[in-house]
């Protein structure tokens, strides 16, 4: 009975973690140009638009990584009053991610904003993930 409880907290806690860091992608996936199928890999369209919604979609893998490695590494921290400092320390992170897009496309017009936006979430989610992963256990 007691591991059938464990295990519930477990899942829960793990859905809890999710949805408290996936606001960023959930908001930008649902942006009116990401309705449009652009084709990422052909060097083709160098519009604006497809500049964007690549970085989007560029966004929404790394985004995805950096939430399974953050996962990988709560799980190290289990049974630790650690994994609250992690969690409160990624929070604190996400918040910066967002605050410093902004005024890294702030003074852009149009697609420019969302594309100096988007790539400064890339760059520091990217960055971040590599951050995280120092804390997996080898």
């Amino acid at each position: 009975m007691l591991h059938k409880f464990s295990l519930v907290i477990l899942l829960f806690s793990s859905f809890i973690v999710k949805a408290q860091f996936t606001d960023d992608a959930d908001r930008l996936k649902n942006m009116p140009y990401m309705q449009y199928y652009i084709n990422c890999d052909s060097t083709s369209s160098g519009s604006n638009l497809a500049h964007r919604y690549c970085l989007n979609k560029e966004f929404q893998e790394t985004d995805s990584i950096l939430n399974v490695t953050l996962n990988k590494v709560l799980a190290n921290y289990e049974n630790s009053s650690s994994k609250n400092d992690i969690i409160q320390i990624q929070k604190t992170w996400v918040s910066n991610r967002h605050n410093q897009a902004r005024l890294v496309s702030y003074g852009y017009k149009g697609h420019m904003s969302g594309i100096k936006y988007l790539h400064y979430m890339v760059v520091s989610t990217k960055s971040r993930t590599k951050e995280l992963e120092c804390f997996l256990v080898p």
